[in-house]
């Protein structure tokens, strides 16, 4: 910086701090003598980056640079690193590969639809509504560096169990509720410009990702006409990423899996198809359908009544059927 830069850097700094105009602190400093031999202190970096860097960082170490995000595929050139554990770390669609592929049943015959890409929708519009649930970047690059994938998910839980309450929802509250929250979401993502433009790689692939999945969700709402001739949406399967979520959680917090046979404390039995999470711990509450003797084919067998979305009872209710 030349002398006469620190001179007008220390007339507006004189000006700031004494209450005087900056005609004044010019020529205050001018009586002082030259403008190097008025400096109290050695030469000070400014940092010059518009965008503030990640992590906190002021600019100072690298003025006339901007640092890039640390993502967790970063890691993937470390050996002690697993591919496994930068999957499950790396949001939004990442994650929900990785969720699927280690926690969803796999069929013996044929092959499951993949609906992935929802979860990963509904991850990028909680990580943009609701930052409470954005894990620590500090402890995910600890866990990913230590190749802890358990460590991971429960930095992720936060996030998991939003989804899993949207999507895990009765079908009343989803088509009014989360279908209309998701789809604002989408349309907010894909007509609304960012106020200020990204230089960070990282967070350009991130937005460029979220606005694809903003984009593939408001396309599948669009009216197409299907092989026999009928105009059509694209069936959205909401509800596909529920059981290996809700399995994911309850291995490391317990509670009944889905499916199983309990007694409610009327008498009646009855099969749970839903989980109910609170903050901590196990599950609070479980959605059940009650079982009824069957018919036309199932004489002698207990099977879900028909009709209605079930009831949700408290979990101390649920007992296992004998």
């Amino acid at each position: 910086m030349t002398a006469d830069k620190h001179t007008k850097r220390a007339a507006r700094e004189l000006a700031a701090r004494e209450g005087i105009s900056y005609t004044a602190a010019r020529r205050r400093l001018a009586d002082q003598g030259p403008a190097d031999e008025a400096l109290d202190e050695p030469p000070r970096l400014y940092p010059i980056v518009t965008t503030p860097c990640t992590h906190g960082c002021d600019g100072t170490p690298h003025p006339g640079y901007v640092c890039e995000t640390w993502h967790p595929f970063n890691n993937r050139g470390n050996p002690l690193t697993s591919w496994a554990t930068c999957q499950a770390a790396s949001l939004p669609g990442r994650r929900a590969i990785s969720l699927a592929d280690r926690f969803q049943e796999k069929p013996q015959y044929g092959y499951s639809q993949d609906q992935s890409w929802v979860l990963a929708a509904v991850y990028a519009m909680l990580l943009d509504e609701e930052p409470e649930t954005v894990p620590d970047p500090h402890r995910l690059r600890a866990a990913v560096e230590a190749d802890d994938i358990a460590a991971v998910d429960a930095l992720m839980q936060p996030l998991d169990l939003a989804a899993v309450r949207l999507l895990g929802a009765p079908i009343e509250e989803w088509h009014t509720t989360g279908f209309p929250r998701l789809r604002a979401w989408a349309t907010r993502v894909t007509t609304t410009e960012p106020d200020e433009p990204a230089w960070d790689m990282a967070l350009i692939e991130y937005n460029s990702r979220c606005l694809k999945l903003a984009e593939r969700f408001l396309k599948s709402q669009e009216e197409r006409r299907n092989y026999n001739g009928y105009m059509e949406t694209e069936p959205v399967s909401w509800w596909f990423s529920v059981p290996f979520l809700t399995e994911m959680l309850r291995q490391t917090r317990g509670g009944h899996p889905l499916g199983t046979r309990v007694r409610l404390t009327d008498g009646r039995p009855a099969l749970v198809y839903g989980l109910g999470w609170g903050q901590a711990g196990p599950p609070v509450a479980y959605r059940v359908r009650e079982l009824v003797p069957g018919k036309y084919g199932n004489e002698g067998k207990l099977v879900p009544k028909l009709g209605g979305d079930g009831e949700t009872v408290p979990a101390e209710e649920c007992l296992l059927l004998d």
